[in-house]
């Protein structure tokens, strides 16, 4: 089976540098190697899966017609916000390497006269905003994801908690169940609190959960003082 794009694809982060390598060679190269060169940096976003994601997801709600139009009328003036250069630039580069957009034509609406000039003004102008762009969204998504995993780490982290507590609180009442020294009164009055203080925190409840077990803490104190130091062992 031949290979194809997709097995070139990978997350590591040394495609993202062959990406930004690949807008420096553009950068610094001259008018007669554009054609080479803005194929060589959509080749470096396509085999990179974390920059190909974020196109992914930026161009959902793009406008490239409305923004493009908005660029010419502003005398070829890109927008402010990162997410949208990205996205203008990144189609703008596509159209040219499928030829939709003459790169010679383009230059030279850009700014007339001489062709290298106006390309010198293109890389300084479109190129550069567009990796500065790229290199700012990827920096945000990456703090998002951290926040996000920060987030789940103490979702579940809290989720242990709870589950290491409702066990320990299920074997403190088990062990008051079963103690033939406590009379039924006494034991119900305890295990009746200890259910009570399992639904506040399953209803992560903090108030309740407070009240129920200073109840329950004053319980096992008058009855079971021996236990008590267990039960403070809970929390």
């Amino acid at each position: 089976m031949d290979t194809t794009i997709y097995d070139l694809m990978s997350s590591s982060d040394t495609k993202v540098n062959e990406f930004k390598t690949a807008c420096d060679n553009l950068l610094n190269s001259q008018y007669i190697l554009a054609d080479v060169k803005i194929t060589a940096l959509l080749e470096a976003i396509a085999v990179s899966k974390t920059i190909y994601d974020l196109f992914d997801e930026i161009l959902v709600d793009f406008d490239y017609k409305e923004t493009a139009k908005n660029f010419m009328s502003n005398s070829f003036k890109l927008p402010e916000e990162p997410k949208a250069i990205a996205c203008l630039v990144f189609c703008m580069l596509l159209d040219m390497d499928k030829k939709i957009i003459d790169l010679n034509d383009f230059l030279l609406m850009v700014q007339k006269g001489d062709i290298n000039v106006a390309y010198e003004m293109f890389l300084e102008k479109i190129i550069s905003p567009f990796k500065t762009s790229i290199s700012y969204l990827l920096s945000m998504k990456q703090n998002r994801n951290y926040q996000e995993q920060a987030i789940v780490k103490e979702a579940n982290k809290e989720e242990q908690q709870n589950y290491n507590f409702e066990k320990k609180l299920n074997v403190f009442l088990a062990r008051i169940h079963s103690d033939s020294n406590l009379d039924a009164v006494e034991k119900g009055e305890i295990l009746a609190l200890g259910n009570a203080l399992l639904i506040a925190q399953e209803q992560n409840n903090e108030q309740q959960f407070q009240r129920v077990y200073a109840k329950l803490f004053k319980k096992v104190r008058l009855y079971k003082p021996a236990l008590l130091p267990e039960f403070e062992n809970l929390i």
